[in-house]
C-alpha cells in the first residue's frame, strides 16, 4: 500500500520536535538541580536494562550528617541504550554547601578547638568533643578519636610528620588499593590527595619547609576537608636575616640572632649566639656550608664503618626534599657524625652539614635548611 503524499516528512518532523523538547527539558532540569546532583561516580553497575550510578559510602554519610537526604535521578534512554540511574543529595536549604575540590561546609568550624604543634609549625581546628589518643601518638604523629568513638574501627583522624618527599610517599602506596590521586593545596602549599579502597581511608600529603604533612582520615570526606580548610603552616624564617654568596649566587636564611663567617677557608659558617668560629670543620654547634665537586661515596645499611674502609665512614644515605630541591643526605662520621645535605648546582654540589650531637639542641637547623635557594 502507497503512503499518502508528504505523510513521512511530516512523521520526521514531529519525530525531530520531541526529541528537541526533550533535550530542552532535560537542559532545564539539570541546571534546576545542578547543585544538588553529586559529581559522577565512575563505580556503575547494570540491573537489568537500567546503568546504576550509585554515590560512595562516604558521600553518603556526608549527606546525611548535613540534613540531606538521598535522592535519584532518572534519565530515559537516548536511541537503543538503557534507562541510567544516579543517586544525588539533596539538601536542606538551611545548610550551605560549596563545592571547590570537595564539599565543606562553611560554617562547619565554627566553634572549633585549635591544636597547635609547636615542634613542627602547623595548626589546625577540630571539632570539641574529639580527643587525642595519647596510646596511638608520638613525637611526629598526634592521632585525635573524632566523638566519643572508641574501639576496633573508630573514627579517628591522624597527622603525621615525615620527611619524605611528596613523589616518594604517594608511590609507596600499593597500586591495588589506591581509588584515585589527585593534586591538593593546603594553605598555599601543594600536595596530593591519595583516596584507597582500604577500610575507606583517604590520605592527603602537603609538604612545607622540610617537612612532609600526612593527614590520614577513615571519617568520610565531609568532616576531613573541612578540618583541612583550617590547617596553616607557621613560617618560622618571618624576619630573617639572608646570605647570599657572591660566587654562585645561592641564598639562605638564618635568625636575626646567629652570624655569619668567613674564617673557615673556601666555606661559611652560621654560627649560634655565643657560639666560637671555626677555622677548620670540627665539632661544634656551627652550620657548616661548601661548595664540593661530588659526594663521597655511602656504605650500604646495615654496613659497619670498618667492614668497608673506602667509604669513608659515610652511612644511612637518604634522598631527602630540601624547600622545592630533591637532595642526598648521609650520615658522615670519620671523627664525629655531621648529618649532611648535598643539593646539586650544575655539574657540582652545595654541602650543608651540622653536628649530629647538636641536632636536638637546634631546632633552627631544619628551618635554616629550608630557606636554601639556587640562583634562577
Amino acid at each position: 500500500m502507497n503512503n499518502p503524499k508528504g505523510f513521512i516528512p511530516i512523521i520526521v518532523v514531529v519525530f525531530i520536535a520531541v526529541i528537541g523538547a526533550g533535550v530542552v527539558a532535560a537542559a532545564w532540569y539539570y541546571n534546576e538541580h545542578k547543585d544538588e546532583v553529586a559529581t559522577t561516580n565512575t563505580n556503575t553497575t547494570k540491573d537489568g536494562n537500567i546503568l546504576y550510578f550509585p554515590l560512595s559510602e562516604s558521600q553518603k554519610t556526608s549527606c546525611l550528617d548535613n540534613g540531606g537526604t538521598i535522592k535519584e535521578m532518572r534519565a530515559p534512554a537516548f536511541g537503543s541504550g538503557p534507562d541510567s540511574v544516579t543517586e544525588y543529595c539533596d539538601l536542606d536549604d538551611s545548610k550551605t554547601i560549596t563545592n571547590t575540590s570537595t564539599n565543606t561546609a562553611t560554617n562547619e568550624t565554627a566553634g572549633w578547638t585549635k591544636y597547635t604543634d609547636e615542634k613542627y609549625g602547623y595548626s589546625f581546628k577540630h571539632p570539641s568533643d574529639w580527643s587525642i589518643d595519647q596510646s596511638r601518638s608520638s613525637d611526629n604523629v598526634v592521632v585525635f578519636n573524632i566523638g566519643n568513638t572508641s574501639g576496633e574501627g573508630r573514627e579517628s583522624i591522624e597527622v603525621k610528620t615525615t620527611t619524605q618527599t611528596t613523589d616518594a610517599w604517594a608511590a609507596s602506596f600499593d597500586s591495588a588499593v589506591v581509588a584515585t590521586t589527585s593534586g591538593v593545596t593546603i594553605d598555599g602549599q601543594s600536595g596530593k590527595r591519595v583516596d584507597t579502597t582500604e577500610f575507606a581511608l583517604d590520605y592527603v600529603g602537603v609538604r612545607s619547609g622540610n617537612y612532609l604533612f600526612i593527614f590520614t582520615s577513615n571519617s568520610g570526606e565531609l568532616i576531613a576537608d573541612s578540618v583541612l580548610t583550617t590547617f596553616n603552616f607557621k613560617d618560622e624564617t618571618a624576619g630573617w636575616q639572608t646570605y647570599t654568596d657572591n660566587a654562585d649566587g645561592w641564598s639562605i636564611k638564618y635568625p636575626e640572632d646567629w652570624t655569619t663567617s668567613n674564617a673557615l677557608a673556601n666555606a661559611l659558617q652560621i654560627l649560634p649566639p655565643d657560639a666560637e668560629q671555626k677555622t677548620q670543620i670540627e665539632l661544634g654547634p656551627s652550620i657548616f656550608i661548601k661548595k664540593v665537586q661530588s659526594i663521597p661515596e655511602a656504605a650500604p645499611q646495615g654496613t659497619q664503618n670498618n667492614e668497608i674502609p673506602n667509604y669513608d665512614c659515610n652511612q644511612n644515605r637518604t634522598n631527602v626534599q630540601v624547600g622545592k630541591y630533591l637532595a642526598i643526605r648521609q650520615d658522615e662520621s670519620c671523627f664525629a657524625t655531621f648529618i649532611t645535605t648535598y643539593i646539586q648546582k650544575n655539574q657540582e654540589y652545595i654541602r650543608i652539614s651540622w653536628p649530629e650531637v647538636f641536632q636536638d639542641d637546634y631546632s633552627e637547623y631544619e628551618e635554616i635548611l629550608s630557606t636554601f635557594q639556587l640562583p634562577d
